[in-house]
């Protein structure tokens, strides 16, 4: 059966869609659809731990899930872990030299901070965190070095893509699809700035409501 309904079919089907593509993401279509920034490849590239910085909303999570796709696919042990508001401490059992990559960092209590770091040292592990506390010091003052990344610092062209490959990773084969042009991309990021979920959101009740066929997609659109 549909999702939509017995015998039915996205809304949006006709625009090109499976589905409204600014919808919310399983686990799976997560850590596929998401993307890295150009900005931060070479951070990856090296050896160093690394913190992901950012406001709620700035693609923090997407990030993690995106190293873990690429670690993984390259042969590397990745274990991702969320940890939620009531978190006491992080569960996961890493394996020596694997990557752990930690969302919501910052909540971990300090001596959870403490114990990730020693297990990191003692298990060569490579630790990548996704927090909104800078916890730069923490690695510093057991000689760990930590590259930090910032994502409410990356501009245009990366907001773009992201919305871009929304769009794509929903897009039915072979078939004509809505698009943005380019001025909607510019008024998004002039709207949103680096706030990626806000603009998810709005584009969620915009395609719900708007978008029939496969149509370019313009600023003044967006703005009526």
């Amino acid at each position: 059966m549909s999702r939509f309904g017995v015998g039915a079919v996205s809304p949006l089907w006709d625009a090109g869609f499976s589905a409204n593509p600014f919808r919310a993401l399983s686990d799976a279509e997560w850590e596929s659809d998401a993307i890295i920034p150009i900005e931060a490849q070479g951070v990856l590239q090296s050896a160093a731990h690394v913190q992901i910085l950012g406001d709620a909303g700035r693609g923090k999570s997407s990030l993690l899930r995106a190293i873990v796709r690429e670690a993984r696919n390259a042969g590397s042990v990745a274990v991702y872990e969320y940890l939620p508001h009531d978190a006491i401490g992080y569960r996961s059992d890493v394996p020596s030299g694997a990557w752990f990559c930690l969302d919501e960092a910052q909540r971990l209590p300090h001596k959870e901070r403490k114990r990730l770091l020693t297990q990191g040292r003692e298990r060569r592990h490579r630790l990548i965190i996704a927090s909104h506390e800078d916890l730069s010091a923490w690695f510093e003052s057991t000689g760990m070095s930590l590259v930090s990344l910032n994502l409410g610092n990356l501009g245009a062209a990366h907001f773009a893509a992201v919305l871009e490959n929304r769009l794509a990773f929903f897009v039915r084969p072979f078939t004509p699809h809505a698009t943005f042009a380019p001025d909607a991309l510019t008024w998004l990021h002039n709207r949103f700035g680096s706030d990626l979920r806000g603009a998810e959101r709005f584009l969620y009740e915009y395609f719900a409501a708007h978008i029939r066929a496969p149509i370019t997609i313009t600023a003044d659109a967006l703005s009526n």
